[in-house]
């Protein structure tokens, strides 16, 4: 389900483990999933995610991250290449909010690539990453 918002994941456990092994709570497979990718940790009045190991790629809003990041409600977060979730804070949610869609969590890796997203256009590479891609080819 992609962002269906129909698998939830509570948070209410000191730490939570993320990744392919099986003292994982929220296992999850792919090729860029390692056996112990992320940390979950509740602080009661925050919910921080950090790599479990070194090389855990892990996304937050487009950004990567390599050390402790304090989550926000509504915050997109990518466990390797392809696991999507979004953090719900039901505490700071508000009745009339948008929900967070693949659409929109897709446009926000590819601006954190350098990718120019306009509106009703479809994403266009801007011109560094035209560089990168050309010295790659020839």
């Amino acid at each position: 389900p992609i962002l269906s918002y129909v698998i939830c994941h509570f948070l209410d456990a000191p730490q939570t483990r993320v990744g392919r092994s099986k003292e994982s709570q929220i296992n999850l497979n792919g090729l860029s999933i390692i056996s112990n990718h992320a940390i979950l940790s509740n602080k009661g009045d925050k919910i921080t995610i950090e790599p479990a190991e070194i090389g855990a790629k892990i996304k937050v809003n487009g950004a990567s991250i390599e050390m402790a990041h304090v989550l926000e409600h509504n915050d997109r977060i990518l466990f390797g290449s392809s696991h999507m979730y979004v953090f719900i804070d039901p505490r700071k949610q508000v009745d009339k909010e948008q929900r967070v869609t693949w659409e929109i969590a897709q446009k926000e890796l590819a601006e954190a690539r350098g990718f120019s997203v306009k509106k009703n256009t479809s994403l266009t590479p801007g011109f560094s990453i035209y560089l990168i891609f050309f010295c790659i080819l020839f």
